[in-house]
């Protein structure tokens, strides 16, 4: 999902885009890797020695983007994201068999290509399956001196266009038509009736973007019943160059709508804060949950801004919200970036079991303290315990994906990976980067993470590891 986060200052670095510019590696500067520490947890049975790469020398190419990834019924791996040719993105879609190979029934070799119709970039940052096996992804397209749309794709289990959904298989939204202005969608969910809710963001000026939240009928329509015909697009910050972004959307038993993201914390645009929003199934804000239908977290004090934002959600057994984010800078700690857990009771209050107060910080995953750390993804186990994915950077500009185990407490499981982490590069002992974006489980309790790692090309390309739990 997806993120416009600068975590460090070098070209390698990662520019992780909800809404953004996607994942984008450049050509790695100099840094010295810590000695390879092998943690236990590939799991051999799948690629090679538990991962795999699509780069030029696997059937793959430069500039092919994992971003999200979804199990199917089969225990297949879809992964949604793109690939680019002369600096020009298409949304892609990638299965994958059990074994960690392209399943060569899907499309043409294991992955399909759907531009948007008359676009000139688009891409995928978010997949779902419905009831059906058929596919849905979701991100953003433009058009030739246009701005940016929402779309939304939808494939059936050979990878082929739909033609019952939207257009063609394609519905496009554009909250500001003929202006020119920038929607995208950063996550979906499915609710149980089969509507399709898209979260992400409007920009209606430069500087200013609201939350945007659709939903979808089945057939891929607004749905004229919830928000104001099929829409929520509003300003939670409150002020006209204040921004406030919805990153992931997930729904309650009861048919309740969770966004989490941040908002723009005060008019010199200078903080943001965590948010979780609740809206009941007709699309209004629910008066039950935090203050009106918000939950917020701020950690900044008089002197020292700090900035929270909330990447991915889950709920566990009992329904606790539980957000992956970042905080930054992190005061005592080098000014760094760290990994951040919260976990909010169902009725949006910090649960003070969960960690200090309610907040889990991990930094220095790779072993080097002080570093840029980040949770891009988060998910529960059916034992309880809470999965996190994202990055760490171990060299000035170099990162490692890093997935960690927490118990029910927020302590790092000790019997998972190192002390609780696993970190892989599949560059390992070369200055190249790599980072998980999505984490799903799978029947067997087998953790799937996808991402992106650069190459010796200097180019990025698609990642998928397998875990064993």
């Amino acid at each position: 999902m997806r993120y416009s986060v600068l975590l460090g200052f070098c070209l390698a670095l990662f520019l992780v885009a909800c809404g953004g510019d996607g994942i984008s590696i450049e050509k790695p500067c100099p840094g010295s890797p810590p000695p390879l520490v092998l943690c236990p947890g590939l799991d051999q049975s799948f690629g090679i020695g538990g991962w795999t790469v699509l780069d030029s020398t696997t059937g793959g190419e430069p500039g092919w983007v994992g971003i999200d990834t979804e199990i199917d019924g089969s225990g297949r791996i879809v992964v949604a994201g793109s690939s680019r040719g002369n600096w020009v993105r298409d949304m892609r879609l990638w299965r994958f068999d059990d074994t960690g190979a392209l399943d060569s029934t899907f499309g043409v070799g294991g992955s399909v290509v759907h531009p948007m119709p008359g676009g000139v970039d688009d891409y995928a940052v978010a997949v779902v399956i419905d009831g059906s096996g058929r596919i849905l992804a979701a991100g953003r397209g433009r058009g030739p001196g246009s701005g940016y749309d929402v779309v939304v794709w939808r494939v059936d289990s050979s990878g082929a266009l739909d033609p019952s959904f939207g257009a063609g298989g394609v519905a496009v939204y554009d909250h500001n038509p003929g202006m020119g202005a920038d929607d995208w969608a950063t996550a979906l969910a499915l609710d149980a009736g089969g509507n399709i809710l898209v979260a992400g963001s409007t920009r209606p000026t430069r500087w200013d973007h609201d939350t945007l939240l659709l939903r979808l009928d089945p057939a891929g329509d607004l749905d004229p019943s919830f928000g104001t015909g099929g829409v929520i697009a509003q300003d939670f910050s409150g002020g006209t160059n204040l921004s406030d972004y919805a990153r992931d959307v997930i729904v309650d038993s009861s048919g309740r709508i969770l966004l989490t993201g941040h908002l723009t914390s005060d008019l010199n645009r200078t903080g943001t804060d965590l948010v979780v929003w609740r809206f009941d199934p007709s699309g209004v804000l629910d008066p039950s949950f935090g203050n009106g239908g918000l939950a917020t977290y701020d950690r900044s004090m008089t002197s020292l801004t700090v900035n929270e934002i909330g990447y991915a959600l889950a709920l566990d057994a009992i329904e606790r919200i539980i957000v992956a984010g970042t905080l930054s800078p992190v005061p005592g700690s080098g000014w760094s970036t760290d990994a951040a857990l919260w976990r909010f009771d169902p009725s949006g209050v910090l649960d003070q079991s969960f960690g200090a107060f309610g907040v889990v910080l991990q930094d220095g995953a790779v072993g080097k303290p002080d570093s840029e750390d980040a949770a891009f993804s988060v998910a529960v186990d059916a034992s309880g315990r809470i999965l996190a994915g994202g990055q760490s950077t171990f060299a000035f500009c170099t990162t490692d994906m890093v997935v960690w185990r927490f118990d029910d407490r927020g302590t790092l499981d000790p019997t998972f990976g190192c002390q609780g982490v696993f970190t892989h590069n599949p560059e390992a002992g070369h200055p190249r980067s790599s980072s998980a974006s999505s984490i799903e489980i799978d029947r067997l309790g087998r953790i799937i993470a996808v991402g992106a790692g650069s190459s010796s090309d200097f180019g990025i390309n698609l990642t998928l590891w397998r875990l064993l739990q």
